[in-house]
Parts: structure tokens; sequence; C-alpha cells
């Protein structure tokens, strides 16, 4: 009896094991944003009359093996709004740096005029490229949304009484 019990053991073993590869810590490192679909404002209508740009800084994060040389993470932009074509922006970088497992997209926006009379989305995704696969799937895309207005908070209810 102790002998079929092992041979059952023993199949259940050789069985449990297949083929299929298992990704190890050699395998190709991830990057995706650091928030899922994130989505940030940029009000320009909330900095200094002067200001004609300003940089957002969007979080990277990776998994696999941390590298001795800054990595830039392939970004594609998806474009802005076709409602607003006149807005200006580029992405400036998106590097995951030396030594460490998070890093930022950089986008510079600039203040145009069309942003007065409506705002604009600016949208980018993650995709894979030499140094990085894809990451997380709920993670690779990001939206901005640049304005020169200000905007009534979705939490703001009250009325004026007459």
């Amino acid at each position: 009896m102790k002998d079929i019990g092992f041979i059952i053991i023993m199949m259940f073993l050789i069985g449990a094991c297949s083929k299929s590869e298992i990704e190890t810590c050699d395998s190709k490192p991830r990057a995706w944003f650091y928030m899922a679909d994130d989505t940030t404002l940029l009000l320009f209508s909330s900095m200094p009359e002067e200001t004609s740009e300003s940089i957002v800084k969007i979080p990277i994060t990776m998994a696999g093996k941390v590298a001795d040389v800054d990595r830039n993470v392939l970004v594609k932009d998806l474009g802005g709004s076709s409602f607003n074509p006149g807005s200006k922006y580029e992405i400036i970088s998106a590097i995951i740096p030396a030594g460490k497992k998070k890093g930022e997209m950089q986008v510079k926006v600039y203040k145009t005029e069309n942003l007065d009379t409506a705002n604009d989305t600016l949208s980018f995704e993650i995709v894979s490229s030499d140094e990085f696969e894809a990451g997380l799937q709920d993670y690779l895309r990001n939206a901005i949304i640049v304005s020169n207005s200000w905007f009534k908070p979705s939490w703001w209810n009250w009325e004026a009484e007459s």
C-alpha cells in the first residue's frame, strides 16, 4: 500500500511540472504609471498671470532588476483633444533613474490662447521598448487636462437663494 501512495505522489509531482515558462528575475523589466488610469489637472488660472508654461510630473514605477544607468520608458503620445488643436506641449522625458524603481514622465505644457475658450486633454500610454515591457494593463494610460479657466468642483452643489 505504501508503494501505491508513493507512486500517486510521484505522478502528482511529475504532472505539476509543465513545460510552460515561468518568468524569472532575468525577465525583461516592466514599467507602468504609478496610478491606474490617472488624470492630472493643470490650471493656468491658478498660477501667476505671467506664467506661460508649466512642467507636469507623472510618476512611473517598474518591476524587475534595478539598473546602474538611467533607463528611458517609451511613452506613446496619444495626442490632445481634437476640439482644441491649438494646445502646445512636449514630452521632456520618461525615465527610471539609475538605482531606482520609481521615476517620472515630465511634460512641458504651454499656456496658449485657445485654453481661454476650451480645455484640452492630453493622453499618453506606456508601450514596450528595448528597455521595458509595458507593465500592468490598467496602469498604462495617463492624461493631463489643461485649462485656463476655473472648474466647479464636483462636490459644489450650493445654489444662491433669492
